[in-house]
């Protein structure tokens, strides 16, 4: 069984990967920690990137393959049909989200004030 990064880097049935060029991608290539420098290696070595979320969703759907994308992202494709995806382990790599208003927006007061509530 995989539950976790850990398991997922030190078994070989299931190949694992991300989006080329993404953040996820960044996080492990800039990492520090053993197991994610080592999966940033697998990922290149073996050629699992994939070249959109969407590629990588199918990708999990119809092979022995394990998608690594933002939480949020996967929790909502786990649910959509044919419901045959599972999340697993804890969350790892956590970022900061922001918002993008055009500069002089009426919204920038209001987002400022509520962000700091």
């Amino acid at each position: 069984d995989i539950n976790s990064v850990e398991d997922l880097v030190s078994q070989k049935a299931v190949q694992y990967g991300t989006v080329i060029n993404s953040q996820p991608l960044s996080f492990f290539e800039s990492s520090s920690i053993h197991t994610f420098e080592t999966m940033a290696r697998y990922m290149k070595v073996h050629s699992t990137l994939t070249m959109s979320s969407r590629d990588g969703i199918d990708k999990a759907r119809k092979e022995r393959y394990a998608f690594i994308w933002d939480s949020a992202v996967l929790d909502y494709v786990v649910k959509q049909p044919p419901c045959n995806l599972r999340t697993v382990g804890r969350l790892f790599g956590k970022i900061g989200f922001g918002f993008g208003l055009q500069k002089g927006s009426a919204y920038t007061d209001a987002f400022s004030i509520a962000i700091l509530q």
